[in-house]
């Protein structure tokens, strides 16, 4: 037998295995992550995650008792300052500021993305929605709102904005940039985040003689189709031990399982968003904000009352991974890749 062929290939190979560099060695199992905040003493904060060995200001202005919100939209994250009219544009990798965004006299309390050019924020003083031109970073429009909005978040062309003082949600088209419609809710609705998985708008009403005066009412949710603007009956939120009249929420969120989850101060709730049928609880914590680490899936609530930290739950609500210990009581948080 002719054993010239096989010795040529072995030759081949250990030549070919000699002359390859070393391959950096990938492990799969790292479950490292950074947590990106905004605290109550103005600053926005990192720490390396789950090991907390490293927690670094990025940046401060600690001219207010801040309530600042961050928003990551593609490879930038946006602070909306809470007392000046700014929003402050870091690069999500390297943290750095690159760019700040003038509102003008007023500053902005949400912010939604209708697309890549296209940013579209609250400005609640000024019963105002303006419209930011992401390619020069400008204000190049004004929306006037009936009333003083919110919370707004976007669903393919169609934005939902809640007004809280007139029980009501108005609807913007990104394509005309007017309001196309209003739409009546339950009393005082606060909260809103879109559902692109079933085309509807998650909206959470407070319920009145919280955050406004009046008799006090029930908190509730519904959901309202994006396309056709139909609204569903007020879904109450209730907690073990506090009813939907007593209840205040303190955020919500939509994951892309098909949930939704509002925290309050009585715990954290889970509905489906194509059953939208039952409230149930996941957590008894007092929560004051909430967020969602989309890229692993996972819910960021800031504990409240006498418990400290920020809680890290599963998808699903039922268990929490980690506690993240805080310095200063987290306004909001974004999860990113360390």
């Amino acid at each position: 037998m002719n054993t010239r062929p096989l010795a040529l290939i072995i030759l081949v190979a250990a030549t070919l295995v000699a002359c390859t560099p070393e391959e950096p060695f990938i492990d799969s199992f790292d479950d490292g992550w950074r947590l990106l905040m905004t605290n109550a003493q103005g600053s926005l904060v990192v720490t390396d995650v789950p090991d907390q060995s490293a927690t670094a200001t990025v940046w401060s202005d600690a001219a207010d008792s801040a309530l600042h919100q961050l928003k990551r939209f593609r490879e930038r994250v946006y602070l909306l300052h809470s007392q000046r009219p700014w929003i402050v544009i870091f690069d999500a990798d390297t943290l750095r500021a690159v760019d700040t965004i003038d509102l003008g006299t007023a500053s902005a309390s949400s912010i939604a993305f209708a697309n890549a050019t296209t940013a579209f924020a609250t400005i609640p003083s000024e019963r105002a929605v303006k419209v930011i031109d992401l390619t020069v970073g400008s204000v190049a429009r004004t929306i006037s709102m009936p009333s003083r909005p919110m919370n707004i978040d976007a669903n393919g062309n169609q934005l939902c904005v809640t007004l809280p003082d007139t029980n009501s949600v108005a609807i913007i088209d990104s394509r005309t940039m007017d309001v196309e419609a209003i739409v009546a809710t339950s009393a005082v609705p606060w909260f809103v985040t879109a559902d692109p998985a079933n085309a509807v708008f998650c909206i959470v009403s407070m319920g009145a003689g919280k955050v406004t005066s009046g008799p006090p009412s029930a908190a509730a949710i519904q959901f309202l189709t994006a396309t056709t603007r139909a609204i569903s009956a007020p879904l109450e939120l209730t907690t073990r031990g506090t009813t939907a009249v007593q209840l205040r929420p303190t955020g919500l969120i939509v994951t892309s399982t098909q949930l939704a989850f509002v925290s309050s101060t009585g715990g954290l709730m889970r509905i489906g968003t194509r059953s939208r049928n039952r409230v149930t609880t996941m957590q008894p914590d007092n929560i004051t904000s909430l967020a969602y680490n989309e890229a692993r899936a996972e819910i960021l609530a800031q504990l409240g009352g006498s418990r400290t930290g920020l809680a890290v739950y599963n998808v699903n609500g039922d268990a929490r991974t980690a506690t993240v210990s805080v310095t200063s009581p987290a306004t909001s948080a974004l999860g990113i890749a360390r």
